[in-house]
């Protein structure tokens, strides 16, 4: 079997995913297309149809793949920006939103990400700024002049604190860092064609969206997959435990998988951030260097696979008892 690249092995378990949703009419077209090509630009309405179905971590990880191979694809980063905004990652939504290729001024739903996202980092000038650039027709619908009377009325703290009530009645964690200084004009994020061969993609955006989903245990590699010690071979599982072991905080075991997993996938922009990220978070919050334990990491993974596993197949023949009653 050819080793498959992340992007390629992210793709087919996209793919499966899929197929398993019994899909119709234009949600059946937009997947053969996808299916026949998943580096064009159909990774799109595929991710509206993974939204749909409440998929949304795996349709955020679609769209950042999309956006990867196709940087200036505004209408990609604005459906991204919207699914981060949706699920807390403010300001990972703010660099997608913020990236030359999208249209603030004649898109409604990229004006809007674009003043909420703007405010809520206080940046009131660009927020104000890109208001009077705005089609009228973008300027004078409700929701957009309602958040600029707010903010004239009561000011950037009282506009803030609206927005982000919203998050805590959702029950959102939110995920909100200073942004640098940049001045007056719209922000830009490097894009593939202007990156020197010293320079890698900024992922950071991507940081802490995983969440656990049956297609990433059960992956169409598992068949293939062998114990977790050989180097040689690591699962879409790995970067999702990974990712599970930094948000419980045990960043010496996310970071082993990383690391591990960076050998297997080297020209993956996304790990080779995730691994620095991680490094970083543990250093500022432990204090001291992290050092690895190896063997403890692969056999904490190797359980915690092993036991969903199990409880998956518990699920299966309780289901399978049911309908023989």
């Amino acid at each position: 079997m050819a080793h498959l690249t992340y992007n390629q092995a992210m793709s087919q378990s996209i793919i499966q995913i899929l197929n398993s949703l019994g899909l119709a009419g234009e949600e059946l077209e937009s997947f053969k297309r996808f299916q026949s090509n998943p580096n064009s630009k159909s990774f799109l309405p595929v991710s509206e149809i993974l939204c749909r179905y409440q998929l949304k971590t795996e349709a955020i990880e679609l769209l950042l793949l999309g956006v990867e191979r196709h940087p200036d694809f505004g209408l990609g980063r604005v459906a991204l920006a919207r699914e981060m905004y949706d699920q807390g990652m403010l300001t990972n939504a703010w660099h997608q939103i913020s990236h030359e290729s999208v249209d603030i001024h004649t898109n409604f739903q990229a004006s809007l990400l674009y003043l909420r996202l703007a405010l809520v980092h206080d940046e009131q000038i660009l927020a104000e700024n890109a208001f009077q650039k705005m089609e009228k027709s973008i300027s004078s619908h409700i929701k957009i002049k309602s958040v600029m009377d707010k903010l004239l009325i009561s000011g950037l703290d009282s506009v803030k604190k609206m927005l982000l009530d919203d998050f805590k009645k959702r029950k959102v964690k939110v995920l909100l860092m200073k942004l640098p200084s940049h001045g007056n004009t719209q922000s830009k994020v490097s894009t593939e064609k202007d990156i020197s061969s010293q320079q890698k993609p900024d992922f950071s955006y991507a940081k802490n969206f995983y969440q656990v989903h049956l297609s990433e245990i059960f992956n169409p590699y598992e068949k293939t997959r062998r114990d977790p010690k050989d180097s040689e071979f690591l699962g879409l599982d790995s970067l999702t435990m990974a990712s599970i072991y930094e948000k419980q905080g045990h960043y010496r075991k996310a970071i082993d998988i990383y690391g591990r997993l960076l050998k297997n996938y080297p020209e993956s922009g996304l790990i080779l951030q995730k691994l620095k990220q991680a490094k970083k978070t543990a250093a500022e919050l432990v204090g001291e260097p992290v050092e690895i334990d190896e063997e403890i990491a692969d056999q904490m993974e190797s359980m915690e696979v092993v036991d969903q596993q199990i409880n998956f197949y518990k699920d299966l023949l309780n289901n399978v008892d049911d309908l023989g009653r």
